[in-house]
């Protein structure tokens, strides 16, 4: 009976399967095989708990059975119970150390623990022991992606796929790796490969999904935006589903914002979706379904949640806003992601009533959130990472806000307004949201003025003539569009003293993409661009301070870099756009009072810059009126007393 219950689930036929085996323990209780088997295929048919009864009576029965524990610790990790499955997985691994198997399954748990490095550790002792299992070495390159080593995980799935050519998720897994790289070309040949061996819902949505991270020219860019719009319409139209998390979808929307689109419609379109192929984002918390009564607080409870609570651009523009909270009027619960390898700045951490860290578990996160019982629960960014966008679907608060973390709008209908800046918005911007705008006073936030480093040099750099006229542009490679390449290689030939700095990609091959369609249009000029390293954020500041001139990019222009560069009293030129997310240096120099370094045209963008660069008295009005009056952009409370204001309005 037993024979023949795993003969059946090997033909699919899982339900009979389990009543075979079933009748198999009925006749022979104490068989620890037998219990094993019947939680394996309880498992396939998706009746995990059931499973992991089976996995422990099969252990009560054998305590040393080592399949028994490496199972049990898979299916706790299904029910999201990491830790316990970790001590599972180690007691299978002392019961047998040359199991290869049960180290790969520590290594997944340890990386879904955040862990990364102790589970590369654990698959390389795998591949050590077994260096023909395919799993391992798929493994091992989901977690050297995890940790950005986007060759070295590569590799990995290559020697996977030369194990088993037909491992349809390694193929999926290749494709994400290049797809992040930029190879959106390759990325979307691993695709349709992965697909041909097994239509998977998440091979078909991160092949609908995938964008290019640097477009080679804006009509390529347009063509995969069309292309990505009318893929996911398609899915929409056929009521697709997706089986796993919406935490980890692998969409690429977040590079829609960097195209200079008016993206409200594709945002709703992504939104609806979601909805439909993930309908576990469905999802009111008691308090706001009317099932939990709730006595009004002393306080407003206002929640925050973010990602980026860390060392990160959103920890510093969001950190004023909340300092500008009075206590005694608000009690502030901050919600963010574990980081194995960070801390939440103090500062934040300093300004909340209480903080909770959180792992990148959608049900996790939802339920710690809707035990604090907010009243209002503010995003500081959506769409930057899978956990936000999958949370801002359900309704956590009576109120939902979103900030300008990311600046776009979410398209989703549970995000009921959007926090942003009075000067920072043109007039016609309601019309770009799907939530409703909440215009505030002054600056974009309340922005602490940094503190720059005593040592403001440039990373050594022998190549950099003596004397040269620096133009920086600070910003993520991503951001520098298709329409900029002619402007910025036209500043270089009309200064011939000039040397172009750019920060590199956070993978060699992004920032060989982008070198390689500079080519064309700087020509004899490319000599004069230089990629310097990233390097830490002190170093940055001081790069910033080192510069001539800085360079906003367009239409996706500076946020955090602006303040930055406007504190060290570095000139930024800047050609603003038509949305918010490109306006944000427009609005310093308005709140300034001055506007002579803002740009109405490209061919004005390039003149402007060629000036601050070549001539000496310009660049010094400029800087003298930049250090006169950036003090009115620091520690600005008029931003901290209307958000105030709005709060206390929309919980009256």
């Amino acid at each position: 009976m037993h024979l023949l219950g795993l003969c059946l689930h090997a033909q699919g036929d899982s339900v009979e399967a389990l009543k075979q085996i079933r009748e198999a323990i009925a006749i022979k209780p104490s068989e620890p095989v037998f219990h094993t088997n019947a939680g394996a295929v309880a498992v396939a048919l998706g009746e995990i708990k059931t499973g992991i009864e089976c996995y422990r009576r099969a252990i009560e029965f054998d305590p040393a059975y080592s399949d028994a524990y490496n199972n049990l610790g898979v299916a706790l990790e299904g029910v999201g119970l990491l830790e316990e499955a970790a001590t599972v997985l180690r007691r299978a691994i002392a019961l047998r150390p040359d199991g290869a198997s049960a180290r790969v399954n520590l290594g997944n748990v340890l990386r879904a623990l955040g862990e990364t490095d102790k589970a590369v550790e654990q698959y390389r002792r795998a591949i050590k022991i077994a260096p023909d299992l395919p799993e391992a070495h798929n493994n091992l390159g989901n977690a050297l992606l995890a940790s950005r080593l986007y060759a070295a995980a590569i590799e990995s799935f290559d020697r996977a796929l030369a194990l088993r050519p037909s491992y349809s998720e390694a193929y999926c897994n290749r494709a994400r790796v290049l797809a992040i790289r930029g190879d959106s070309e390759l990325a979307l040949e691993s695709f349709e490969r992965a697909i041909a061996i097994r239509p998977d819902p998440r091979y078909r949505l991160a092949h609908a999904g995938l964008l290019p991270v640097i477009p080679r020219s804006g009509r390529q860019m347009r063509e995969w935006r069309e292309r990505f719009v009318g893929a996911i319409a398609a899915l929409l139209a056929e009521n697709f589903r997706v089986p796993e998390s919406p935490v980890d979808s692998p969409v690429m929307a977040f590079y829609l914002a960097y195209q200079g689109e008016n993206d409200r419609d594709v945002m709703v379109l992504l939104s609806q979706f979601f909805r439909q192929a993930y309908p576990s984002l469905q999802w009111t918390a008691p308090h706001c379904a009317g099932r939990l009564s709730k006595a009004r607080a002393p306080r407003i409870r206002v929640g925050l949640f973010s990602s980026y609570l860390w060392n990160h651009a959103v920890a510093w523009t969001i950190r004023g806003l909340l300092e500008q909270l009075p206590r005694d009027r608000f009690e502030i619960v901050l919600f963010s992601v574990r980081q194995p390898k960070g801390v939440i700045v103090p500062e934040i951490h300093a300004v909340a009533d209480n903080v909770v860290e959180l792992r990148r578990s959608l049900d996790e996160a939802r339920a710690a959130i809707a035990d604090a019982c907010l009243d209002v629960l503010i995003f500081a960014d959506i769409g930057m990472e899978g956990l936000s966008y999958a949370l801002a679907h359900a309704r956590l608060a009576p109120v939902q806000c979103v900030t300008w973390g990311h600046p776009v709008t979410t398209g989703i209908s549970t995000v009921d307004y959007y926090i942003s800046s009075d000067l920072a918005e043109p007039a016609d911007a309601d019309a770009q949201y799907s939530e409703r705008l909440v215009r505030l006073a002054g600056v974009q936030t309340c922005y602490r003025r940094p503190v720059f480093p005593a040592d403001r040099s440039l990373p050594p750099a022998p190549d950099l003539p003596v004397g040269a006229t620096l133009y920086l542009c600070p910003q993520s490679l991503f951001k520098i569009h298709p329409d900029m390449d002619g402007p910025l290689s036209e500043i270089l030939r009309r200064d011939s003293n000039g040397i172009l700095l750019i920060f590199e990609g956070l993978d060699r091959i992004i920032t060989d993409r982008l070198r390689d369609r500079w080519r064309t249009p700087f020509g004899d000029v490319m000599d004069r661009v230089r990629f310097i390293p990233r390097v830490s954020v002190e170093r940055f500041l001081g790069i910033i301070a080192s510069a001539d001139v800085l360079l906003d990019t367009w239409p996706f222009g500076s946020g955090n870099t602006s303040y930055q560069g406007f504190a060290a009293g570095v000139p930024i030129v800047t050609l603003p756009g038509k949305y918010m997310r490109g306006r944000a240096v427009l609005t310093h120099y308005l709140h300034m009072g001055f506007t002579d370094c803002v740009a109405d045209t490209p061919e004005g963008y390039v003149d402007i810059a060629v000036r601050l660069g070549t001539e000496p008295d310009f660049h010094q009005r400029m800087t003298s009126l930049i250090r006169e009056r950036c003090h009115v952009l620091f520690d600005d409370e008029r931003v901290g007393a209307d958000l105030v204001r709005f709060l206390l309005e929309v919980t009256a």
